[in-house]
C-alpha cells in the first residue's frame, strides 16, 4: 500500500510540476505589458533651488579706489542663505556722484537648465532712498544650462543727493529670481 500511495504522490507532482511549466511557458511567450494612465516629470525644486547660487562676489569702489575712503571704511560683499543672497554695503558715501560696485556671477550647479528672470535688490535700511541711484544689469530670462556659469554681471550704486549732517554707508540684499527649464542638448 505504501508503494502505490508514494505512485500516486509522486504522480501528483508531476502533473503540478507541469502544468507550472506549462503556465511559465505560455507566459514567456505571450506576456503583453499594457499601461494605461498618465505619468507627470517634474523638476526636483529642493535641488534646483540648492544649486542655482551666486559665485565670485566681490565689492569695490567703482572709481577704482583700494576699496576704502580716508576713514576706512571698505565696500563688502558677502554670500548668505547658502550663497542664495548678497549682502552687499557700499564705503561711506559723501560725495554727489559717489559710486560702489557689486561684481557677481551666477553658477548653475543644477541638473535642470536655469531661467534667470531678475536679480532683485533693496535696500535693507531705506527702502524708498532717492539720495541713491541703483543700476543693475538687466536679464532678459537667460538661460543657463546644467552645470555652467554666468558671465560676470554687475551692480552700482551711485550717490545723486546728500544726505544731510550724515555721510552714508548703505546696505542691499540681492536675490537670484530663477526657474527650472527644460535642458537642451547643443
Amino acid at each position: 500500500m505504501k508503494n502505490k500511495n508514494k505512485k500516486k504522490t509522486s504522480m501528483k507532482m508531476g502533473i503540478i510540476v507541469a502544468i507550472l511549466l506549462l503556465a511559465v511557458g505560455f507566459a514567456a511567450v505571450s506576456t503583453v505589458l499594457v499601461i494605461n494612465g498618465t505619468i507627470k516629470i517634474t523638476p526636483d525644486q529642493a535641488d534646483f533651488d540648492k544649486n542655482v547660487v551666486f559665485t565670485d562676489v566681490s565689492a569695490t569702489p567703482a572709481q577704482g579706489v583700494d576699496g576704502h575712503q580716508e576713514d576706512g571704511t571698505y565696500a563688502t560683499a558677502t554670500t548668505t542663505d547658502n550663497n542664495k543672497t548678497i549682502t552687499f554695503t557700499t564705503q561711506v558715501m559723501k560725495d554727489i556722484g559717489e559710486t560702489s560696485l557689486l561684481k557677481y556671477k551666477i553658477k548653475n550647479d543644477s541638473q535642470y537648465a536655469a531661467k534667470i528672470t531678475s536679480i532683485e535688490c533693496s535696500q535693507t535700511a531705506k527702502p524708498d532712498d532717492d539720495h541713491i541711484k541703483i543700476e543693475k544689469d538687466e536679464f532678459n530670462n537667460i538661460v543657463l544650462q546644467p552645470k555652467s556659469e554666468s558671465s560676470e554681471h554687475k551692480v552700482t550704486v551711485t550717490m545723486v543727493k546728500s544726505y544731510v549732517g550724515d555721510d552714508k554707508q548703505i546696505s542691499f540684499t540681492c536675490t537670484i529670481n530663477a526657474t527650472a527649464e527644460e535642458a537642451t542638448t547643443e
